[in-house]
């Protein structure tokens, strides 16, 4: 690679980490500063992947505790999670507490790959973190988190 191309990889790699860094936030990373500025699943899930290789482990852990905190009984994670409250034109008010979404909106109501995106995230963190105390919130025999995850599966 010559010394030219090499310059602007290096100045790409900058921008992107100044630039994953700036979506970080005490609960997680969001999506964006500008626009979709609350906690996607998707983009969070997919930017923790980025973070955990930047050395960001705490980082990438409070945003999956975030959506564990908001996950449904039956294993179902939100959308997104956001902060945002009443918009009036371009003036938006600030919740004081954070909102889970479910569904995604018309056409992709019901996304599935919130779920499978934290699922890898989590393998991920764990791979970076070896956090067994974050691996124990899904632990069948320390008090399970959900009522799915007590049913032991009948053998064939």
């Amino acid at each position: 690679m010559s010394s030219s191309a090499e310059e602007v990889v290096h100045r790409a790699y900058r921008i992107a980490v100044r630039d994953l860094r700036a979506c970080y936030n005490p609960d997680g990373i969001v999506a964006g500063r500008l626009h979709f500025n609350a906690y996607w699943a998707r983009d969070g899930f997919w930017a923790s992947l980025g973070a955990l290789a930047l050395g960001d482990v705490e980082q990438v852990k409070a945003h999956l505790n975030l959506f564990v905190q908001y996950q449904m009984p039956s294993g179902k994670l939100p959308v997104r999670v956001e902060f945002l409250g009443h918009t009036f034109g371009h003036y938006h008010t600030r919740r004081m507490e954070l909102k889970a979404l479910y569904r995604a909106g018309t056409v992709f109501a019901d996304p599935l790959d919130p779920t499978a995106l934290f699922i890898i995230a989590a393998r991920e963190y764990f791979t970076h973190s070896h956090d067994m105390d974050f691996c124990m919130h899904f632990e069948p025999r320390n008090g399970p988190r959900h009522p799915v995850a007590a049913e032991p599966r009948p053998r064939r």
